[in-house]
């Protein structure tokens, strides 16, 4: 099977890949990689020749210029029975790469391109889930917004991920904040809502959702952003309130499939759900340790079956995953 990991939108070699973003694609692929052989499958993946080898159980395809990733991704996916596609959704790129993984006839080990299309937009997910009845954070797009409007808000773009182009408005609304594109696609503003940061890792299937984690997120004010340094996987037990939303969620979204990722705010009257990740997310590189079991194996398990696995997560114990280089974790 190929574990495709693209590190930038913008192509290999065309820039200097961002540290960051490369510390926390090698994490999520690292531990998939790591799960996946463990299972059984001969996994290969494709590496930017400028990267260090990270010392992985798997056949690794070192590439280059865009030509020459386009060139190898094509005779890959061609030998794969199965490609699970670690990207950005920003810039159509994982539907795009999730339409081609179909279109040529594999088993494409993500969610389906139509889903991964809603949850790239943040007003789409929003208005998606919303009308389902399922509590989020009000979003609007921001020419939607009268000036003076009382603050606090988040400015986003609409098909941003993580924190890149996250702004914070302190005050009343007078507008985009200097340096923010109006589009297209047009960001979208969301109300402050002070409470928890926090993350669910969930294995979907058929309208059916699995909660397999709570993970606390490790936010911090930056400038007039924010920056996302990590997370705690497996931070807090739940009572049956997240594993509900969880399987809302999978329901008023069709064709969730594989790990999700959902990003929430455990606010004083409830969660709301700020937007929805239609793929591996950075907790997934703590999954193995906090569940004592392989997440790798259920996804092939799913796979195969169609079905969820049979074996229940059992959560042990709370793992920290650090961005930070001078961290640990």
């Amino acid at each position: 099977m190929l574990v495709y990991e693209h590190i930038s939108g913008g192509g290999i070699a065309e820039a200097r890949p961002d540290e960051a973003l490369v510390r926390e694609g090698d994490l999520m692929v690292r531990a998939l990689v790591r799960d996946l052989a463990e299972a059984g499958a001969a996994v290969t993946t494709l590496r930017d020749r400028r990267l260090p080898d990270p010392g992985l159980s798997a056949r690794i395809r070192w590439v280059g210029t865009r030509s020459e990733r386009g060139r190898a991704w094509d005779r890959e996916v061609h030998a794969a029975q199965a490609v699970l596609p670690v990207a950005p959704e920003s810039g159509a790129l994982l539907e795009g790469l999730s339409r081609a993984i179909r279109r040529r006839g594999r088993r494409l080990l993500g969610c389906h391109p139509e889903a991964v299309r809603i949850a790239t937009g943040k007003g789409a997910t929003a208005a998606r889930l919303g009308a389902a009845g399922i509590a989020t954070v009000a979003t609007r797009p921001a020419s939607h917004l009268g000036p003076g409007e009382p603050g606090p808000w988040v400015v986003k773009p609409e098909d941003g991920v993580g924190c890149d182009g996250v702004r914070l408005v302190n005050g009343p609304w007078h507008g985009l904040p200097r340096g923010l594109s109006p589009g297209p696609p047009e960001p979208v503003v969301q109300a402050f809502v002070p409470g928890e940061p926090v993350s669910l890792s969930l294995l979907c299937a058929g309208g059916r959702s699995r909660l397999l984690s709570v993970n606390r997120q490790w936010l911090t004010q930056d400038g007039g952003g924010f920056r996302f340094r990590g997370c705690t996987v497996n931070s807090r037990a739940d009572d049956g309130t997240l594993a509900r939303l969880g399987q809302a969620v999978a329901a008023a979204v069709p064709g969730l499939w594989g790990y999700v990722g959902v990003d929430l705010v455990l606010a004083s009257d409830g969660p709301r759900i700020l937007e929805v990740n239609p793929r591996p997310t950075t907790s997934y590189a703590g999954l193995h340790d906090a569940l004592g079991a392989n997440p790798g194996a259920w996804l092939l398990e799913l796979a195969r079956n169609r079905r969820m696995p049979h074996e229940e997560p059992r959560p042990r114990e709370a793992v920290p995953i650090s961005l930070e280089t001078d961290r640990a974790g």
